[in-house]
């Protein structure tokens, strides 16, 4: 099995703007490449211009040049890279780093800034492989808005159960009339007593509860705690 990432417990900030009637906006999260969706994002961004739905999907973040241009012609917006962005080190490795020197997630604090900033109603993971952890599932779980994933990987283990998670059936993937169909139909206004926080995995040694390095009998290995 996969266990729970390691991640400091934060809280979350709701970044809804309750405005019903209007057109719905959907936030996704990070850089999106083939297999975080892309293709399907252009495909959704399509059909909604295609029927002409009350939809509009906005990257918070960037995606693959190779895709960038086909989603700005379906419409797809982007807010840009974080200004955090070094391209010589990985999301996790600059999220250390920034921790380390100042003891916050900025690049945290400019997402939620962002999803603000793109009015959005609701965010969508996209992803069409089986993610083991989803980073941006936490990010998107902070934003206090309703979370749709398809029901695949680690991210739909974490979100079954969410009272603001909905999981996508994962045959929706290759028919985006029908997944646009269930992104309208989330209730964005219900008040489903969202969680407040959200709480990380711990482990009283990574060397032997997370990486499983140490030698000791199965019995005695105990469970993180709060594990999502």
């Amino acid at each position: 099995t996969v266990r729970p990432h390691l991640e400091p417990e934060r809280s979350v900030r709701d970044t809804s703007l309750q405005r019903p009637g209007r057109v719905r906006r959907v936030a996704v999260l990070g850089a999106i490449s083939l297999p975080e969706g892309g293709l399907l994002l252009q495909a959704l961004a399509a059909d909604a211009r295609k029927r002409d739905l009350p939809l509009h999907f906005s990257i918070v973040g960037f995606s693959d040049p190779a895709l960038t241009g086909g989603l700005e012609r379906a419409g797809v917006t982007e807010t840009g890279r974080y200004s955090t962005d070094d391209p010589t080190l990985d999301r996790v490795a600059r999220a250390a780093l920034q921790i380390a020197k100042t003891g916050r997630h900025w690049e945290d604090d400019e997402f939620l800034d962002l999803v603000t900033q793109v009015s959005a109603d609701l965010v969508l993971l996209p992803s069409i492989w089986p993610e083991t952890y989803a980073y941006a599932l936490t990010l998107a779980l902070r934003t206090g808005l309703p979370v749709a994933a398809f029901d695949l990987g680690a991210p739909a283990e974490r979100l079954r159960g969410m009272p603001n998670g909905h999981l996508l059936p994962c045959a929706l993937v290759t028919d985006p009339a029908a997944c646009n169909d269930h992104l309208l139909a989330i209730d964005i206004t219900a008040d489903d007593g969202r969680a407040r926080l959200i709480q990380a995995a711990t482990y009283e040694s990574l060397i032997r509860d997370y990486y499983d390095l140490a030698t000791r009998h199965s019995s005695d290995r105990g469970a993180p705690a709060n594990a999502l």
